[in-house]
């Protein structure tokens, strides 16, 4: 082919690819199970708009390699002109057809950061969600701007009378294309997505971006809106694991939840005053995340809600209100990291307070501090002379976290990554269906009385951890109801993770550091079938091993793998995508809650129980919690979870695990260091 035509052979094939793309993602969906993927709009405007588009993407196909195949000067309308056979307007016309080819690289990026929220045109019955972060940070209609690019890309490479009439119903349909889409929006997400408009440009981004004016007159309330660099607007950067929890929150809203039963009835009145005098009391105020820079700035106190809520039995409904705070997401503006719920029970002799928190902001740690303090002051106990003010800045505290990748160097940190890669990559992957939804379902279970105790002498004896005994009793019990319900293993035995909290043990004082101090470690059990002492051994021996910091900076460095690697090889961010790379049965989130700070309130509490959001590639989380002699079970599981039966079932025999162990049925002695969860 002569130099003179290849600048439009090259546009050619990459409108192909883009469109051939397009088609690919579409037919994966409508196999997957995703019958809201349409290929006709729904909408009536969009239909009007697809009976233009039809011909046009077939023009646009075409028009590029006709002109790359005629004569020059033949056809006038669709052959490229003399003048483009010099060597000035071929380089020109080259640049052309490589901008469409980098047009094309960075819209596969985008169709990667949307992941299941792919859509071909506006569907009013599909669920949908509001964009904001990564290429919709810059502009409202990242693809679109693309599309324009590429179009112009392809007009300079091929520029001919044909594609300039193409190119210009082209560029007027993405105009109305994008208003449309932003009437339905506006009128889907109101006041949200008003904002977001008014600080996002709608197709070319802005030079410097965008940055709210400050108010003329703060409202009253401790001043906690000055970031990490002393300014109110630019807000503090957030760690490595807060920014890789915002990531997944594209995926699924990712909270947490606290919940105390107390006696006597509810007063939401008195909460609500309680909760705003120790958060003025602590200096913590609303915050505001922004997604495309990883930053969270702190604002002035506003309003905290109370919700109210009456049920004829608050325990009964507690595992159904535990799962509707974890599915509920947080506003995208200005808005408090606490989310406060009573449930009051028609009997009126006891009720249950609800504290959710978004898990980007806060860990368990901070958040039981926090609840105990509101507490006092609800039930009328003297308030804490000792509660500190929060370091929500966390300076100091957010470079000693981030820097377990520094500590224990990259080189050697990806050997690590690469094995434990291999490692978990061979154990047994829970099955999940395709075609379920992603709803976050919870079970409750309060365990024998007695038997916090009765673990606690035994692991002592044994001179194993709690959290040994825990790991051991779901690794049996998973292998149980797996085989119960015919599951076939491809391999034998699961990959088990475990949440550690950093705060103990750190060289550093963390008590007053307001975020996310929390590891990961990946624990590789053995067979499952075996009695639970041959397991626990296993574990004990396991855990031994494991650094300090468990697997934090390896985590750390597999985020930022994935983040580069998976829009490059056109991995959609789903949870099977985790799944595939890191494929975790389950994952342990213990908590033991300070039984000395709640001596006082214990007459009222009658139960303290936890809920843990899972990863995104982990298809369930038991989340224990121990209160004095008290020990409260919580499994955490995804609608799409397979392989298991009954998730019930599978919490019961968690129990009857932890049971055996605490009768001192486990003969075989291990011997690692104690230590508490």
């Amino acid at each position: 082919m002569p130099l003179t035509r290849a600048p439009a052979a090259l546009a050619g094939l990459t409108v192909a690819l883009y469109w051939g793309t397009v088609l690919h993602m579409f037919l994966r969906r409508r196999r997957s199970g995703a019958a809201r993927v349409r290929f006709v709009p729904a909408q009536r405007l969009e239909q009007l708009l697809w009976l233009a588009w039809v011909p046009l993407i077939g023009a646009w196909l075409v028009l590029p390699w006709v002109a790359a195949g005629l004569p020059l000067g033949r056809r006038a309308w669709l052959a490229l002109p003399g003048w483009s056979a010099g060597w000035a307007a071929g380089a020109v016309r080259m640049g052309g057809a490589l901008l469409a080819a980098a047009a094309l690289v960075l819209t596969l990026r985008c169709w990667a950061h949307m992941g299941r929220h792919w859509r071909m045109a506006i569907d009013p019955a599909a669920e949908s969600r509001l964009l904001v972060d990564g290429p919709f940070a810059r502009v409202r209609h990242p693809i679109y701007a693309l599309g324009i690019l590429m179009m112009l890309g392809t007009l300079v490479a091929a520029p001919t009378p044909a594609m300039l009439v193409v190119a210009g119903v082209h560029w007027a349909l993405l105009y109305g294309k994008a208003r449309n889409e932003e009437r339905f929006l506006s009128g889907r997400f109101g006041a949200a997505y008003a904002e977001y408009c008014r600080r996002t440009p709608r197709f070319v981004p802005r030079a410097v971006p965008w940055r709210a004016a400050a108010p003329s007159a703060a409202p009253a309330g401790p001043r906690t809106d000055v970031g990490r660099d002393g300014s109110g607007n630019r807000g503090a950067p957030l760690t490595q694991i807060q920014r890789a929890m915002l990531h997944w929150e594209r995926l699924h809203p990712y909270n947490a939840v606290h919940a105390v039963q107390l006696r006597g009835p509810a007063q939401p009145d008195r909460l609500a005053a309680a909760a705003r005098a120790v958060c003025a009391d602590v200096g913590l105020g609303h915050i505001v995340i922004d997604p495309g820079r990883g930053t969270i700035a702190h604002r002035p106190l506003g309003a905290l809600p109370v919700t109210h809520v009456r049920v004829p039995d608050a325990d009964a409904a507690l595992p159904t209100l535990l799962s509707e705070q974890l599915n509920q997401p947080f506003p995208a503006g200005p808005h408090h990291p606490l989310r406060w719920s009573v449930v009051e029970s028609a009997a009126g002799d006891h009720h249950h307070v609800l504290l959710a928190y978004r898990h980007v902001i806060a860990d368990a740690y901070v958040t039981e501090r926090l609840l105990e303090a509101v507490l006092r002051g609800y039930r009328g106990r003297p308030p804490r002379t000792d509660l500190p003010r929060l370091d929500t800045a966390g300076d100091v505290a957010a470079r000693w976290l981030d820097g377990a990748l520094r500590r224990q160097g990259t080189g050697r940190t990806l050997r690590a990554a690469l094995r434990l890669r291999h490692e978990v990559h061979r154990r047994h992957r829970l099955k999940e269906a395709r075609d379920g939804g992603d709803e976050t379902r919870v079970v409750v279970r309060r365990a024998p009385p007695g038997l916090a105790a009765s673990l606690h002498a035994f692991c002592r004896a044994q001179r194993v951890s709690l959290n040994d005994a825990l790991l051991a009793a779901l690794t049996v019990a998973l292998g149980e109801r797996t085989r119960a319900v015919g599951s076939r293993r491809a391999h034998a035995d699961f990959a088990l993770g475990l949440i550690l909290n950093l705060r103990r043990g750190a060289p550093l004082d963390l008590s007053r550091y307001f975020g996310v101090a929390l590891g990961h470690a990946i624990l590789l059990p053995g067979d499952p079938d075996r009695p639970i002492a041959a397991v626990l051994a296993d574990v004990a021996r396991a855990r031994r091993q494991q650094p300090a910091e468990g697997h934090a900076a390896a985590a750390a460095l597999c985020f930022r793998m994935a983040r580069l690697l998976w829009p490059l090889l056109l991995q959609p961010h789903h949870r099977r995508t985790y799944r595939r790379t890191f494929p975790i049965a389950a994952g342990l989130s213990p908590y033991v809650v300070d039984a000395e700070r709640w001596a006082d309130l214990r007459q009222d509490v009658l139960r303290y129980v936890r809920a843990s959001p899972p990863g995104p590639g982990t298809p369930l989380v038991l989340a224990p919690t121990i209160l004095g002699s008290e020990l409260e079970l919580t499994l955490v599981h995804r609608d799409t979870t397979r392989g298991i039966g009954s998730a019930p079932l599978l919490l019961e025999r968690v129990v009857a695990q932890l049971a055996a162990l605490a009768r001192g049925s486990a003969d075989t002695p291990v011997a690692p260091t104690f230590q508490e969860v």
